[in-house]
């Protein structure tokens, strides 16, 4: 994980870090950054072998200065420690639930613009508040108003200073602003590596766990189909669905709050088929909600029914899929090739059969007696049609050995591609890619550091 740190100030925070995580192996302080030429943070930066930036307002202001810059150092966590500018909005957009700052005060009193370091505490003073304290909180395009993360606070005397409220805050900013960045992104690596991959011990209780559920929702489904099951259970069927739909739909939203590009997986194939596992139980709801006749409920029973698809989530949990899936593209060509051979077989062997058996025993057409070759090829007949000549009876026979034999063909072809499969489960959290070598250390796509362990 790394970190880059921003401050225009005297930079305490920004030492106290550097020097909190010198001795932590899993995340790095690449990055500290100033708008200060005078502020202590290079000196400080250089002392611990961190690269350092110094930057104008103005170029600051420009539109991709600062996401052009975390990019460069591959930051996935950006600190603000006594930064006073503005984030440009883009950089919020773009980074959104990335960006953290702690403010001197217990939010949302004494926030906003201007109300900074001394500000915030004479204005404490002034209204003899009881208690103070500070607020760690995530940055949006407004000052001081992004989601509260944590608050820690600390009481007031009425003999209370300036510098002695200033030393409090102070003390209570060197305790937990690091435990406060580590609790952040140690949560939210271990959510993407509990949920996104197999590898690892409960990585795979989550998988099975899910699985089970999966399982079950789907046998819910179908009995629920069962009219006499249905109406004797049905409380017990909507507890069940409900259940799921709520476990599922965390599922979803821990999904989403634990990738950095929460829309690219949203439109991905398996972001589909979790959203597809949620809405017929929330669309029947929508429906149920404005109609009453037998339509609608036939309708919602109907939209319930599409649960079904669930069972698809089954493919994210079972490493061979993937490996499958690539088996096939790989051997996509060969296969192409391989039907049309086994086209131009039954082809012919539907006009061989269409010129020697009699228009009265079934082969009225050349359609007619293709369609007969391709069902004795792969299931050796129905009976609806079947040739009564010896030689039909033999050309039958050939296309019935020919189907077992063709069998072998794409199962050898697909086989071959199989051993040559890797079935690594790493997913990166920045872009979503998940086609990684099994000694992959960074993403090949993004060149995101993968799995970095937890502390």
């Amino acid at each position: 994980m790394n970190i880059a740190l921003l401050a225009s100030g005297k930079g305490s925070n920004v030492k106290n870090i550097l020097s909190h995580f010198q001795e932590i192996d899993d995340i790095n302080i690449n990055l500290v950054a100033t708008n200060n030429p005078n502020s202590p943070v290079i000196q400080y930066a250089k002392d611990f072998n961190v690269d350092s930036r110094l930057f104008h307002r103005k170029e600051f202001s420009k539109s991709g200065y600062l996401l052009q810059l975390v990019q460069c150092y591959n930051i996935d966590l950006v600190v603000l420690a006594g930064f006073l500018l503005m984030i440009p909005e883009e950089f919020v957009q773009k980074f959104k639930g990335r960006i953290i700052n702690v403010h001197p005060s217990l939010l949302p009193h004494y926030g906003g613009k201007g109300m900074y370091g001394d500000h915030v505490h004479n204005a404490v003073l002034a209204n003899k508040e009881i208690k103070s304290g500070i607020t760690f909180h995530y940055v949006n395009e407004n000052y001081d108003e992004g989601k509260i993360i944590k608050q820690f606070e600390v009481s007031l005397s009425e003999e209370e200073s300036l510098n002695s409220l200033k030393k409090k805050i102070n003390a209570l900013e060197m305790t937990h602003f690091p435990q406060i960045n580590i609790a952040l992104m140690i949560s939210k690596d271990k959510i993407h590596e509990i949920i996104f991959e197999a590898d690892t011990p409960a990585g795979k209780i989550f998988d099975l766990s899910l699985l089970i559920l999966i399982l079950l929702s789907v046998l819910a489904v179908m009995l629920e189909s069962v009219d006499s099951l249905r109406n004797q259970y049905q409380s017990y069927f909507d507890l069940a669905e409900w259940t799921f739909t709520i476990i599922f739909s965390l599922e979803y939203v821990l999904r989403l709050s634990s990738v950095k590009n929460p829309i690219k997986y949203m439109t991905s194939f398996y972001g589909i088929i979790d959203l597809l596992a949620l809405l017929p139980s929330y669309l029947g709801i929508a429906i149920g909600a404005n109609t009453n006749n037998i339509s609608s409920i036939k309708t919602i029973r109907t939209i319930r029914l599409i649960r079904i698809f669930r069972i698809l989530k089954l493919i994210r949990y079972v490493k061979e899929a993937k490996a499958l899936k690539d088996a096939f593209i790989a051997t996509r060509q060969r296969i192409v090739v391989f039907l049309f051979v086994v086209l131009s077989i039954v082809i012919l062997m539907g006009t061989i059969i269409y010129l020697i058996e009699d228009p009265k025993d079934g082969f009225t057409s050349i359609p007619r007696s293709i369609y007969w070759a391709i069902v004795t090829l792969t299931t050796v007949g129905y009976g609806d049609i079947a040739p009564q000549t010896a030689l039909g009876q033999f050309f039958a026979s050939i296309i019935m050995i020919l189907g077992y034999a063709i069998i072998a063909v794409p199962t050898g072809l697909i086989s071959v591609e199989l051993s040559k499969v890797s079935l690594n489960t790493q997913a990166c959290s920045s872009c979503s890619y998940d086609n990684h070598d099994d000694d992959a250390l960074f993403c090949k796509k993004c060149g995101a550091e993968l799995n970095p362990e937890s502390i």
